[in-house]
């Protein structure tokens, strides 16, 4: 089986103070030039890990809210997959101070414009799990083994799949994005960022969403059935 764990968060933004601008050039469609765009690939390294027994790989999959195949009470963990995917978002805005600031402002003013983005997606860890009760190169341990395999070719494949889309978005988005008028720098900064990691967030959840429907289809009683019958009943 699998289980996944998901990173967002990226902020690491730096801002650029500019000289002061007038309070109408701080709308989309104002002056600005286009930001520099920079997209990481992070693609997955798998870890294997043969030492475990089967509940401490029990408590690796609860741990990470990895969810069990209703395969009876006999079940055991003997095989586990943890993935760690990412997708960090970092920026760095111009930050304007405004002439002519709105009456009543607590204080002054600022234009805070997109100058940089960069988005790293993919793989953060890929661990792979098959518990050492079962001999390395023994039938149960290669049945557990290419199980897991199957698990990490689908994830692999996800990352693949997606990155074109996540990049395209994202050349896509970050030029579109609307200076924001804030009261201080920084919070534009996290303000911008948050509106791109928001805008990839959904292209990222529906690869989460592709990737669990097609671990689902392997972690089934009659997968692991039919994956059973491949040793005999002595060995596992």
């Amino acid at each position: 089986m699998i289980a996944i764990k998901r990173l967002r968060t990226g902020l690491v933004f730096a801002l650029a103070l500019a000289s002061p601008a007038a309070a109408d050039e701080c709308r989309p469609g104002g002056r600005g030039k286009t930001p520099d765009i920079s997209f990481t690939l992070q693609p997955p390294v798998v870890n294997w890990h043969y030492h475990k027994t089967n509940e401490e790989i029990r408590v690796l999959r609860a741990r990470s809210g990895g969810k069990v195949a209703a395969v009876g009470p006999n079940w055991q963990s003997i095989g586990l997959t943890l993935a760690t995917t990412v997708l960090a978002v970092d920026v760095r805005v111009e930050a304007t101070p405004i002439r002519g600031a709105r009456s009543g402002a607590a204080g002054p003013e600022f234009c805070a414009r997109l100058i940089w983005a960069d988005v790293k997606f993919g793989s953060s860890r890929l661990d792979a799990y098959v518990a050492r009760g079962y001999r390395q190169g023994s039938c149960p341990f290669q049945v557990v083994r290419a199980h897991e395999e199957k698990h990490i070719e689908v994830h692999r494949a996800a990352i693949e799949r997606y990155a074109p889309r996540i990049e395209a978005r994202l050349r896509e988005a970050a030029p579109a994005l609307p200076p924001v008028r804030v009261a201080d720098p920084k919070a534009g900064a996290e303000r911008l960022r948050k509106m791109l990691h928001d805008d990839l967030a959904t292209i990222f959840d529906a690869m989460h969403k592709d990737v669990e429907r097609e671990n689902a289809a392997l972690d089934t009683p009659e997968a692991y059935a039919k994956e059973r019958r491949l040793c005999p009943k002595g060995e596992w």
